[in-house]
């Protein structure tokens, strides 16, 4: 039995290193720490883009639309020669320490990033609205980055068979979520686990 596809997600990241309370969870990494995660992780399995057939091997995840991964992520990656996939949710966008307009365009730029929909600030009321949310911040991130969103991130408790309806109809390939500990699939829409990376990561001990 092969293994499934690992998706390692990440929080903030920020230039310096900064020693974070336990109780914040994800940790922000610093760039340098980042640099060496996507280094061990690159050395241990194959990085690779998100895929709903099971495929193996790690996919990168950034999550929450922050000003760093606009700043430094997108740019490591370029240079590392990896692919990423970034999770923008259009209501954070110029708050402070989230990603400006003009930042979520030069991620787009980037080579091997891949901007995708972050569906977890999204509070519709009806199925209505959640489909023109999910159309409407579709067609936002196409126009500015030149990149049609392929998978949405989503809260794991409010993961259904209407969402993942929704989703199919306009062409998503597949959400992810860290609130689940297992891929699942409702309505023939894959919803992808998610993982934050552990302090034994963080220091180098943990196998990806």
């Amino acid at each position: 039995m092969k293994k499934p596809l690992s998706v390692l997600a990440i929080g903030n990241v920020r230039l310096g290193a900064r020693r974070a309370r336990a109780a914040r969870w994800p940790a922000p990494l610093s760039v340098s720490e980042l640099r060496c995660l996507l280094g061990r992780a690159r050395r241990q399995a194959a990085i690779g883009p998100l895929s709903p057939d099971g495929a193996r091997g790690i996919a990168l995840a950034f999550v929450g639309g922050h000003h760093g991964h606009a700043q430094w992520a997108g740019p490591l990656v370029e240079a590392l020669g990896l692919c990423a996939h970034f999770f923008v949710p259009l209501e954070s966008i110029g708050l402070p320490g989230r990603m400006t307009l003009f930042q979520l365009e030069e991620l787009g730029r980037c080579r091997g990033a891949k901007i995708e929909l972050d569906l977890s600030l999204t509070r519709p009321r009806t199925t209505r609205s959640l489909a023109t949310q999910i159309r409407q911040r579709a067609a936002t991130l196409r126009s500015r980055t030149g990149h049609r969103p392929r998978y949405a991130w989503v809260r794991g408790e409010e993961w259904d068979g209407r969402l993942s309806l929704l989703l199919q109809q306009h062409r998503f390939q597949g959400a992810v979520s860290a609130d689940i500990a297992r891929h699942e699939v409702a309505e023939r829409t894959p919803l992808l686990a998610a993982r934050y990376p552990s302090w034994r990561h963080r220091w180098g001990w943990g196998r990806f």
